[in-house]
């Protein structure tokens, strides 16, 4: 996945403002991700969360 680049092999999402482009191979795991920004002690920064389970 990538934010804000370009690539004709890739298919768009925007959430909360935020634009997203992933591989159409993919989609089915992006569609019902849960995306959400974290701030701990030991980390800051985007988490993506399926549906199915698991953190990228």
């Amino acid at each position: 996945m990538a934010l804000d680049e370009s690539d004709e092999n890739m298919t768009a999402l925007e959430h909360d403002g935020f634009m997203f482009q992933f591989e159409e191979r993919i989609k089915h795991v992006v569609e019902n991700a849960v995306i959400d920004y974290i701030e701990t002690f030991w980390q800051k920064g985007l988490t993506i969360q399926s549906s199915a389970g698991g953190t990228c």
